[in-house]
C-alpha cells in the first residue's frame, strides 16, 4: 500500500520532503507576481480580484503567523482599529495585539476596494463570474500558493504551512530568542518549534563552522 502523506499539515510531506519556510526572496517574488497578474487584469475583473486576493494572503501569512485554518476565516473584523485579533481553532487561545500600521493600511485598502462588510470573509471564493460569500479552502489556498510558487521558481517543498514557517523562521534568524518564537507560535516546547522551522543539526553544524569572534586589536 503507498503511503500517504498529509499535505496540509505542519509536518505535510510531498514524496519524502517536509514543507519548508519560503526564504525571503522568493516569498517577494511571489509577492511581485500577484501585483503584476492584478495589474495586468481589466479592473473589476475576477482575475483582478484573484490576484490581489493572492497578494493578501501571502502579506498576511507571513506577518500574523496564524494557522491556515485561522488564516482562511479572517474578516476585516480581525483587524478592526488596526488590532489584529482572533481566537485560534486549535488551541482555542485569543490572540491579540496591535499590527504594524503598514500592513494594516495594505489590509485596508483590499477591504476598502471590494467593499468587503465587517463580518464577510477576507478571501472570497469565486463561483462562475462572481465572487461569492464563502471563504476559500485549504485546498484552494494551497492550489494558489503552489501555482505562485512555480512561477517563482521555488525548487523546495512549499505548501499553505510555508506562510506560518517563514512567519517563525524569519523572526528566529533576526534574532528573536527562540523561546519567544516558541510562545508566538503556541509551542510548549522549543524543540518543536526549531523542527517546526526546519532547523536540523545540518543547519546548526553550518552556522557553526562560520563563527569567528576575534578581537580588532592582537599583539
Amino acid at each position: 500500500m503507498p503511503r500517504h502523506y498529509n499535505t496540509y499539515g505542519p509536518n505535510a510531506k510531498h514524496g519524502q520532503e517536509v514543507v519548508q519556510p519560503f526564504k525571503f526572496n522568493d516569498w517577494q517574488k511571489m509577492e511581485q507576481i500577484s501585483l503584476m497578474e492584478k495589474e495586468a487584469a481589466p479592473a473589476g475583473s475576477l482575475a483582478y480580484y484573484r490576484a490581489y486576493r493572492s497578494y493578501i494572503l501571502l502579506l498576511i501569512g507571513v506577518n500574523v503567523g496564524a494557522r491556515i485554518s485561522d488564516l482562511i476565516e479572517f474578516t476585516p473584523r480581525t483587524f478592526a482599529g488596526g488590532r489584529c485579533e482572533f481566537r485560534a481553532h486549535k488551541t482555542g487561545k485569543l490572540v491579540r495585539y496591535e499590527i504594524d500600521h503598514e500592513i494594516y493600511s495594505e489590509i485596508q485598502k483590499y477591504v476598502d476596494e471590494f467593499h468587503i462588510s465587517i463580518n464577510t470573509f477576507l478571501f472570497r471564493s469565486t463561483s462562475g463570474k462572481e465572487i461569492i460569500s464563502d471563504r476559500i479552502s485549504r485546498q484552494m489556498a494551497w492550489r494558489e500558493i503552489h501555482r505562485l510558487a512555480k512561477l517563482a521558481n521555488v525548487e523546495y517543498c512549499v505548501g499553505t504551512h510555508s506562510l506560518r514557517k517563514s512567519y517563525a523562521r524569519w523572526l528566529y534568524d533576526a534574532g528573536m530568542n527562540l523561546s519567544d518564537v516558541a510562545a508566538l507560535l503556541q509551542h510548549e516546547d522549543p524543540m518543536t518549534t526549531l523542527r517546526y522551522i526546519c532547523i536540523d543539526s545540518e543547519s546548526t553544524k553550518d552556522k557553526r563552522e562560520h563563527i569567528r569572534f576575534v578581537p580588532k586589536f592582537r599583539p
